[in-house]
């Protein structure tokens, strides 16, 4: 299963709530929920549950603008 296929699939079983999750550039699909970090010059997105759990993905800097300005106009709102 590739990652298209992946996020037809969550967004079929979840339907509305499929929104929580983004796909970033060509390898990731996260979880809104566990965004701690974005630095868009390093190229770092941190996912953490702000107690033990802290995991860092390197990420293109143009897929990490674009989540980043979801974030914002979603906060915006």
């Amino acid at each position: 299963m590739n990652l298209s296929q992946m996020q037809q699939v969550l967004t079929a079983s979840l339907k509305e709530n499929a929104q929580i999750f983004a796909r970033i550039g060509k390898k990731h699909i996260i979880n809104h929920g566990y965004i701690f970090q974005i630095s868009v010059q390093r190229q770092k997105l941190i996912l953490g549950d702000s107690e033990r759990f802290s995991y860092t993905l390197e990420v293109s800097k143009e897929a990490l603008k674009k989540l980043k300005d979801i974030l914002v106009s979603q906060v915006t709102k």
